[in-house]
């Protein structure tokens, strides 16, 4: 007879979506776990299969839309699941359980295909994820006491920049980027969103675009909304008249002026206010505080998976934990230099979104 299950508790190896596609129908099964392997620029730590010595199975870390998989040491290849919430529980129950272990393949027929197929799974050991979980824990509460004192900062905010720095940075984007609008949008709609690629460099760097000084954005005035693509800084600074030193040109100041150039192209019902800014990726600093965010919902928060999005208010300690992501204070920096041109005052809501990015909702000024 098979040993009993260790229930374990689970603060989550905050990961990407590993097996995703779980919508089920009501004899259907989740998808097989994927083991991912490590590739630079991955925005989370890697799932993984984990080693605890007082069991006789491998267990998946993390959840997978709130379910744990589990395989035999002896024999990996036979798998099965525990639904680890009651929404899973009511979704997948009627698969869960030592009593459906079955073969891999058993699996894969039920799911249509073996996302795992090409992969050779190195399981970690339980002591390993504990440290993992504990350090992405207390840098959890590191990123919500600087996003806290950010966000306090916004109270003495002039919301408006002195007429000199705002003439220095028109300036300086003007004269160091080439900006332009490409791809296709609706003549038919003069209301249509716009594309705008903004490069630090010369004609031939705007055809290649660098690593480093290059925004990609949409700017949609009818919604009221920045979506932001790619957004890669290279350390630029200007000379601003009003401190007599150089400053940062912030990635904020490029939504800025590409919102500027957007409202001369852009006609119809459109708004001048900003409603919503979404980083379609999180980036650079903004990967490990992801990160821990998603080490703090998988331990306090038994329903939260990663396939769903989930939104925060002021009253969320993830709330503030996301604004120490250079990703999200931009917002910030958008509400204290542009607030009163832009009809913002403050941030209603944050969301992180099932694949990672980020929607920023702002409060009207």
């Amino acid at each position: 007879m098979p040993d009993k299950i260790k229930t374990i508790p689970h603060y989550g190896n905050p990961g990407k979506a590993i097996a995703n596609n779980l919508s089920m129908t009501s004899r259907s099964v989740a998808a097989v776990p994927v083991l991912k392997k490590k590739e630079q620029g991955d925005p989370v730590l890697q799932a993984v299969w984990v080693d605890d010595p007082d069991s006789r199975y491998f267990f998946w870390d993390p959840l997978v839309d709130g379910v744990q998989w589990f395989s035999d040491k002896e024999d990996p290849d036979k798998m099965f699941f525990k639904a680890r919430n009651k929404e899973s529980i009511e979704k997948y129950g009627h698969l869960e359980g030592i009593g459906n272990m079955r073969p891999r393949q058993e699996w894969v027929k039920l799911h249509g295909k073996d996302p795992m197929k090409k992969e050779n799974p190195v399981p970690i050991s339980i002591d390993e994820l504990r440290m993992e979980q504990k350090k992405n824990l207390v840098a959890f509460e590191d990123f919500f006491g600087k996003g806290v004192e950010r966000y306090e900062r916004l109270k003495s905010a002039p919301g408006r920049l002195s007429k000199e720095t705002e003439e220095d940075r028109e300036l300086f984007f003007k004269s160091k980027y080439i900006n332009r609008q490409f791809g296709q949008r609706d003549d038919d709609d003069p209301s249509a969103p716009v594309n705008y690629k903004a490069v630090m460099g010369n004609e031939q760097l705007w055809r290649d675009p660098p690593k480093k000084g290059l925004y990609v954005n949409e700017i949609d005035l009818a919604a009221g909304k920045i979506t932001a693509d790619q957004n890669y800084g290279a350390g630029e600074e200007y000379d601003d008249r009003t401190t007599k030193k150089k400053e940062r040109f912030n990635n904020s100041e490029v939504f800025y002026q590409q919102w500027k150039e957007a409202q001369k192209v852009i006609k119809g019902e459109v708004s001048k206010d900003l409603n919503i800014l979404r980083r379609a990726h999180v980036s650079g600093d903004g990967i490990p505080v992801v990160k821990a965010v998603k080490a703090w919902l998988f331990q306090n928060i038994p329903e939260y998976s990663e396939n769903k999005d989930i939104m925060f208010t002021k009253k969320d300690k993830c709330f503030f934990a996301l604004l120490a992501a250079a990703n999200c204070a931009a917002a910030i920096f958008l509400i204290a230099d542009h607030g009163r041109e832009m009809g913002i005052a403050g941030i209603a809501t944050i969301t992180l979104c099932a694949g990672e990015s980020i929607e920023i909702v702002f409060e009207k000024a």
